[in-house]
């Protein structure tokens, strides 16, 4: 049985207690920080001292990054979280590469339990997503993703990130990494990156496959395919800079 689901970023109204618990949560289990079943006392104490509410809705008011979730439509309760940016974390590991284009940089990403093993599309979704938002904000397309992850990560993470784009995979900072903080996480990184070369809409229904009448198959346009329903847009939900 399908179900309908809301993909997007969040927008600073939606940021109560309870929904902020439930982002500390899923960064608890953040996919591409721990490996599966594992558990991290420095990620514990950065995620519960770091991710109040108010500091949860100062994120998400940034035109530079926001937090990009998966939602039950009707039922509330996030099944997936990750911090998405366009600027490049002064302290976060550096690997002397030009940077050229335009890139964005997922920094922490989790997935509840009921996710299951549905995580990995909506890892894609919420690229493709996060791609569109910037681009329009930005007035220019993205054009690369940089995603952060422990050496000791779950092994999953780097697949789903290569397969967006396999044919331009890099991987970054050897098997240890290197040492820097990510997302308010210090410890040591290597960077996963993929370059867009087809309009990612299209690229992420590829990825989809078969599960995209599951994932999204309640959700149609006018010509009748799936598409993911926003929770709101940085230039109707952020004030314009003066």
């Amino acid at each position: 049985m399908s179900e309908k689901l809301l993909i997007g970023r969040l927008m600073p109204d939606e940021i109560d207690d309870e929904c902020a618990e439930s982002i500390r949560d899923i960064w608890l289990r953040a996919g591409n920080l721990i490996g599966e079943g594992q558990t991290n006392p420095d990620l514990t104490r950065a995620v519960c001292d770091i991710n109040s509410p108010d500091n949860l809705r100062r994120e998400v008011r940034r035109r530079d990054s926001g937090i990009y979730v998966v939602k039950r439509l009707g039922r509330g309760g996030l099944l997936a979280a990750a911090i998405v940016t366009t600027k490049k974390g002064r302290t976060a590991p550096q690997y002397g590469d030009s940077q050229a284009g335009r890139p964005m940089y997922m920094e922490i990403f989790g997935a509840s339990a009921d996710a299951e093993e549905a995580w990995s599309d909506y890892l894609r979704s919420m690229v493709g997503q996060a791609r569109k938002d910037f681009g329009q904000s930005m007035g220019s397309s993205v054009t690369k993703l940089c995603a952060y992850a422990s050496p000791n990560a779950n092994e999953r993470f780097p697949d789903v990130v290569r397969s967006i784009n396999p044919c331009t995979y890099e991987k970054h900072g050897g098997e240890e990494g290197s040492f820097g903080d990510v997302g308010g996480v210090p410890g040591f990184y290597v960077r996963h990156d993929v370059e867009f070369d087809v309009p990612q809409t299209a690229r992420v229904l590829a990825g989809l496959g078969g599960a995209a009448l599951s994932l999204l198959g309640n959700l149609r346009g006018p010509l009748g395919n799936p598409v993911p329903v926003r929770m709101g847009s940085i230039e109707e939900e952020l004030p314009n800079a003066a």
